[in-house]
Order: structure tokens, then C-alpha cells, then sequence
């Protein structure tokens, strides 16, 4: 009867049995193999190659968002005449709009802000003239009255925060109790 090959017991014991014949287990100096460069060419490549490239996109998406406006359309009566309109609302610029219009998301261009090796000092400051901008835009508008001044200053953070403490001392009387 033929003799069944028993499994190893141990996960190194495997590890040995299955790199038998393999010379990958013992790599020698010089070669090549060793390492995984796999890992050196991954990620996603920078969306912007140059400072005016990043400049270009985000005044694309200004000039997209001051071109479409939202529409309202709004009915009222005139002259015993129901007539509608569509009224053009204002939108905000934002950062998800922007990020959204040259296709990356928040995290992708939070990260490029904050990656020294992306993000030189001139990509710095276009980012910091585009942050600019949109902050400038918003507060201008909610100011205003284009915008809701209450999400506004949310999501610029100037929302009021009101802090109230109190405290009561109150006398309890106790009875029945002596203190020696």
C-alpha cells in the first residue's frame, strides 16, 4: 500500500515544503528579485502637472458656476392670471463642486494640499488663492442675502458658540445625625 504524504504540523514546516525547489526563499546578494516593485509606480498620478493647469481648472468650474445658476420657478397671480418665471438663484462656489468638476474628491486634493513631494510652494499658494476665493464668495453672498447666512457661517465656521454654565448650591438639611 502506498505511504500518504503527511501534512507538516507547523506553518514554517509548510513554508519550507512548498519553497522546496524554489530558490526564492534564499535570495543572494545581487539579485535582482529581491524586493517588490510593485509598489514604487502606485497611486494615482497628480491631476495637475502645472501650477496655471490647477489655475485654468478651478477658474473653469468659477466661470461653470456663475454661468448655471439654479432655477426657481415661481407662480403667482397677476392681473387674475397665474404666470410663472423661473427665477436664477445664485450658487455657492464650494470645494466638493470643485473637486467634483475636475474629477477628483476632498480627500484626493486635501492630500496633493498636504503632500510636500505634489505640492510645491507655487501649487501652495494657488490652492490658498482658490480657498480664498471660494471663502471670499460665500461670505460675500451670504452677506448679502444671495445665500443662507446660517448655513454659510457653518460651513465656514463663524457659526456662534454659546457656552452657558450654572451651578446651584443647595442646603439640605440633615437630621437625626451626630457628629463626634
Amino acid at each position: 500500500m502506498p505511504q500518504r504524504a503527511t501534512r507538516p504540523k507547523t506553518k514554517a514546516a509548510r513554508d519550507r515544503k512548498s519553497h522546496k525547489g524554489n530558490n526564492v526563499s534564499k535570495a543572494k546578494s545581487g539579485d535582482k528579485r529581491i524586493g517588490n516593485k510593485f509598489g514604487k509606480n502606485a497611486g494615482r498620478k497628480p491631476l495637475f502637472k502645472t501650477v496655471q493647469e490647477l489655475w485654468e481648472r478651478a477658474n473653469e468650474y468659477f466661470d461653470w458656476i456663475d454661468k448655471n445658476p439654479f432655477l426657481e420657478e415661481r407662480s403667482f397671480c397677476s392681473n387674475g392670471k397665474i404666470v410663472k418665471s423661473n427665477d436664477k438663484i445664485k450658487r455657492p462656489y464650494t470645494i466638493h463642486g470643485l473637486t467634483e468638476y475636475v474629477g477628483c474628491n476632498t480627500v484626493y486634493f486635501a492630500h496633493f494640499k498636504t503632500n510636500k513631494e505634489l505640492c510645491t510652494d507655487e501649487f501652495s499658494k494657488v490652492i490658498k488663492d482658490i480657498e480664498d476665493r471660494i471663502y471670499n464668495q460665500k461670505f460675500s453672498g451670504a452677506a448679502s442675502g444671495f445665500f443662507n447666512s446660517n448655513l454659510i457661517a457653518r460651513d465656514l465656521g463663524l457659526a456662534d458658540k454659546m457656552r452657558n454654565e450654572f451651578s446651584i448650591d443647595i442646603p439640605v438639611p440633615v437630621t437625626g445625625m451626630e457628629i463626634k
